[in-house]
């Protein structure tokens, strides 16, 4: 999604006219949903949820989410033009920078940075 804030805002405007206009087509035994409401997507623009996001899955994943939060692992995550540094802090934090995620009863204070042009095409 960080590489759409490098293209001029016509063309980010056409691109996210067509996904919600975009029917999406599901297998045989799955009912295909009429299409996509505006309301159901979120840009995140190059912030720092695509971190947080990327964390989730990957403690998900790892089945240290829902655990203890020093048992959590950082992620870095490389996008077309931006990069994602996310991790558990115990340390105060600006708010810029930090993100509460609550999962199974365990709160998670997150240090999350977007890096814009540091990710695959960034520059």
């Amino acid at each position: 999604m960080t590489q759409m804030m490098l293209q001029p805002i016509n063309s980010s405007n056409n691109y996210f006219s067509t996904v919600v206009t975009f029917d999406f087509s599901w297998g045989a035994d799955e009912e295909a949903p009429t299409g996509m409401d505006e309301d159901m997507i979120e840009n995140l623009k190059g912030s720092s949820d695509e971190g947080v996001y990327a964390w989730v899955v990957a403690n998900y994943a790892l089945g240290t989410l829902g655990g203890d939060p020093s048992e959590t692992t950082g992620i870095i995550e490389l996008g077309g033009a931006s990069a994602q540094v996310t991790f558990v802090s115990r340390e105060a934090m600006l708010p810029l920078f930090s993100r509460t995620v609550k999962f199974r009863n365990v709160t998670y204070n997150l240090y999350s940075h977007s890096l814009l042009h540091f990710g695959l095409r960034g520059w």
